[in-house]
């Protein structure tokens, strides 16, 4: 009986990993890492990138808040409307002049960390890699049509710890930037 049982135990649990299993492919040296669920990876990074505005960044904000005022009173005759889109470009400006602060980031094996926000995978569809410059950074797209796509930064040196661990959670795509996303990087927002 013992011998039966041993050899139904040798069956039912392969000495390697097989096929089907979780894994994470590292294509520099071709072989194939288990996932572990233990695996985690911290690092400190900016909440966004600060680009520099100039006086002139500021005062094309100011051209452009008169513009869309104009264009907005012609259009609908009511000042409130006028007050509305100044209020709101004069917000614009002030959250542009704000410095980011340091977040610290956490891939645990069941949630990601940013600053004191805890989020599980499974709000999250896919995540895209994106180069900014120098920077390197993932979109974290959400599961929900309405919520708002996370972005975290890191190290480029960090890249293959943060993708072993993600990259078996949530799969990889390509994202095309939709037009908000490209004019706030061109305005340099």
């Amino acid at each position: 009986m013992p011998k039966k049982q041993a050899k139904q135990d040798a069956e039912t649990k392969p000495a390697q990993p097989e096929a089907n299993e979780p894994h994470f492919y590292k294509a520099d040296t071709g072989a194939a890492l288990p996932l572990d669920d233990q695996a985690s990876f911290s690092w400190t990074a900016s909440e966004f990138i600060a680009h520099e505005k100039s006086g002139s960044w500021y005062a094309a904000l100011i051209l452009v808040t008169i513009l869309l005022t104009g264009v907005i009173y012609a259009i609908m005759r009511d000042i409130l409307s006028g007050l509305v889109v100044i209020i709101g470009m004069a917000l614009v400006g002030i959250y542009a002049g704000r410095e980011p602060r340091e977040l610290q980031y956490s891939l645990q094996s069941d949630e990601l960390w940013i600053g004191e926000k805890e989020y599980a995978y499974d709000s999250f569809r896919c995540y895209s890699i994106f180069s900014e410059g120098v920077f390197r950074g993932i979109d974290l797209l959400p599961m929900k049509r309405f919520a708002l796509t996370q972005t975290i930064y890191y190290h480029p040196d960090d890249e293959d710890k943060i993708l072993a661990i993600l990259g078996v959670r949530l799969p990889n795509q390509e994202y095309k930037q939709d037009f908000v996303d490209r004019l706030l990087r061109k305005i340099r927002f």
